[in-house]
């Protein structure tokens, strides 16, 4: 089984080699725990799972060393704060930004 970490301290992945990275991981047969810092990695996981080209038995998430609960349709059932929210956050940020300035505007 592998195990992702998604912490501070992991290796930031680049998006066009995140696929590929897992893909490569995914051929160790022993147990090995990847630390990583960005968010691409556990989607690709999710996409995986979704697509039945992992399952449950082989990977196992993780938030900062703690367990994240994910089934095999790829549902985290128990989504943490602060646990891959980048795009979320920076999202919210610009539309609150945009309401702003167009508030303003009137």
């Amino acid at each position: 089984m592998i195990t992702i970490n998604y912490c501070k301290e992991g290796t930031p992945i680049p998006d066009y080699d995140a696929e590929e990275w897992l893909e490569s991981w995914l051929t160790f047969k022993d147990d090995q725990v990847y630390n990583v810092s960005t968010e691409n990695i556990v989607s690709w996981v999710r996409v995986y799972l979704a697509e039945e080209k992992l399952s449950t038995q082989d990977v196992r998430l993780q938030f900062d060393g703690k367990n994240i609960e994910i089934n095999d349709y790829a549902v985290i059932t128990n989504w943490p704060d602060g646990f891959c929210d980048f795009s979320e956050e920076t999202a919210f940020r610009i539309i609150r930004a945009t309401r702003k300035r167009r508030a303003n505007k009137m």
